[in-house]
């Protein structure tokens, strides 16, 4: 019997060192881990709307509240880019977009810039099917012409629906979901523009 109380005394003295050396060690990485997140999204900010590295990325949620009700659930995080840090002139918006795909809920950014067109957009997240629809994550899918420099005042269709969007092969669902995305960020900018100064 007192074998079994010493041993269960052991065994919780360990478990409390090992969950202390776990709780000081998470101390330490924890603020590394949420500057890594910070540094990649900024990052991924600047890529889809180049041209921005002296601006500041204000998150501005408030902002889905403008688009149209159907369409309102399809937005992630809202950054609306500002020239300086002291609220300066709008530069462009970045809109954080999750339309479904054919198996999951695609995460994008889409950026536009302050005279109404596309400037570039990245796939976060996805778990379509690999190699077929995982390909809209490529710069061969989002890279196209089709997307280059359009018109916010336009939504896109891929070929296969009478537009100029080359679905990846296989995949026009994962294809079609992303058009979907980028038409809604579009509406968002359409129902925004007035207030954040911005033309189309």
């Amino acid at each position: 019997m007192r074998e079994s109380i010493k041993l269960g005394v052991i065994l919780m003295l360990i478990a409390g060192c090992a969950a202390g050396a776990l709780a000081v060690v998470n101390s330490f990485t924890e603020p590394l881990i949420q500057k890594q997140k910070e540094d990649a999204l900024q990052n991924a900010l600047s890529e889809v709307l180049p041209g921005s590295s002296s601006s500041v990325f204000v998150l501005n949620n408030e902002l889905k509240n403008q688009a149209p009700a159907e369409i309102q659930d399809l937005f992630g995080d809202i950054y609306v880019a500002q020239s300086g840090t002291d609220g300066g002139s709008t530069t462009g918006l970045v809109v954080t977009v999750l339309p479904t795909g054919y198996a999951s809920t695609i995460m994008l950014l889409v950026g536009m810039n302050a005279n109404g067109s596309l400037t570039g957009i990245r796939v976060i997240s996805q778990s379509e099917t690999p190699q077929v629809g995982s390909k809209i994550a490529e710069p061969e899918f989002y890279g196209q012409e089709a997307f280059a420099g359009q018109a916010v005042s336009d939504d896109l269709e891929v070929t296969k629906d009478g537009g100029n969007v080359d679905a990846v092969n296989g995949a026009t669902v994962s294809s079609r979901a992303v058009v979907r995305g980028i038409n809604a960020a579009f509406e968002l900018y359409r129902s925004t523009a007035t207030g954040l100064d911005l033309t189309y």
